[in-house]
């Protein structure tokens, strides 16, 4: 496989009979869903502005580590090198195997809340099962601020990347943002594959998914849709399943945007696969909604039943501060109230999976 430019001149010999744009859903103020997906994005991935780092705004936010795990929770020094997350490797062996997916990988799970987010769940104790246990006796109702914001960003050693997609590690170096993160006395470089994250800009968010372009199947199932960030706004899926969809070239106002939060040209290389901000579409069929890397793969979770509002609409926990296992397969459309009962919903926040145990089988907890 080939990384052209972002600006590649293949572009639209494959992509010119694309459908007619669907115009991501509309937000009560009048913008766009994919809009504010890719201002949400733009803010995040900007530069921290640390002297000396090279850290993204949302690399300086609280992690799970520092909300879930750390007695009381923290938030970060600005700069500080905290502990890596550690490599998972609980692929679902059919998706990764169909993705030419290298088996002996392994994916660096990294999930980040701004400071209003963090601010809310620590100002409640919605950090610890005795703080739940007390906001269900409390009967508090789990809704955070209309400016919290959370990324749950995954990551893949340049190594194991280049065996994957059949590149050289120069190619890799120039065409994703690359971090180093701390391996005992050394260091490990990791190359950002996709990208989840979501704005409390309405009762039940926004969400919004992002892939490196040359992710491969990228667009299978159930395509990708964009109508701010991209030339070309809908890419159907097609078969064979998990082939190179090719570029994602920017159009003038995503390019205007990325000038104005200082993003370097390597973003161009990040697409967004979709938008949501419902649990059905216009046709009251369920909004699907995934990422070939962080469900399908990492997640396995197939993307014909992703939905990342219904699946995160299932976060809850009981009487004594427990956390369900809400997350079961199949999660789209809206919710049965029966998976409810009993329970109390947390926002939408899975994270407070982190207070127990792992579970039997994958995991699956999301910002």
């Amino acid at each position: 496989m080939v990384l052209r430019s972002a600006g590649g001149a293949l572009l639209g010999l494959c992509l010119a009979l694309s459908p007619a744009a669907k115009a991501g859903d509309a937000l009560p103020w009048g913008q766009s869903s994919d809009r504010l997906a890719w201002e949400t994005f733009a803010t995040a991935m900007a530069p921290a502005g640390l002297p000396g780092s090279a850290q993204r705004e949302f690399e300086t936010w609280a992690s799970d580590e520092d909300l879930y795990i750390k007695s009381p929770p923290e938030w970060p020094v600005l700069g500080a090198r905290e502990p890596t997350p550690p490599c998972k490797q609980s692929f679902d062996p059919e998706m990764a195997t169909a993705a030419r997916f290298p088996l002996d990988a392994c994916i660096m799970e990294d999930i980040r809340r701004n400071w209003a987010a963090y601010r809310y769940i620590v100002a409640r104790g919605l950090y610890s099962k005795q703080g739940l246990a007390d906001a269900f006796r409390q009967g508090v109702k789990v809704d955070l601020p209309a400016d919290a914001v959370q990324v749950k960003a995954d990551w893949m050693k340049i190594g194991d990347l280049t065996r994957w997609l059949g590149v050289d590690e120069a190619t890799v170096r120039k065409n994703y943002y690359v971090k180093s993160e701390p391996d005992g006395a050394s260091s490990v470089d990791y190359a950002l594959l996709g990208v989840h994250l979501n704005a409390k800009r309405l009762k039940n968010w926004v969400w919004a998914t992002f892939e490196h372009r040359a992710n491969p199947g990228r667009c299978d199932d159930i395509g990708c849709h964009d109508s701010f960030g991209a030339i070309i706004a809908d890419i159907p899926g097609r078969t064979p399943a998990s082939e190179d969809y090719g570029d994602c070239a920017k159009s003038p106002a995503a390019l205007a945007l990325f000038a104005s939060e200082g993003l370097e040209p390597v973003w161009r290389n990040y697409c967004l696969k979709g938008s949501q901000t419902d649990f059905l579409d216009s046709d009251g069929e369920p909004k699907r909604l995934g990422n070939s890397l962080v469900d399908r793969i990492n997640g396995r979770i197939p993307m014909a039943h992703s939905s990342c509002m219904t699946c995160h609409a299932l976060a809850s926990f009981d009487a004594s501060g427990e956390v369900t296992r809400g997350f079961a397969e199949n999660a789209i459309g809206t919710v049965d109230p029966a998976q409810l009962q009993n329970l109390m919903t947390n926002g939408f926040v899975w994270g407070v999976m982190l207070l127990r145990p792992p579970p039997d089988g994958p995991e699956r907890p999301e910002p």
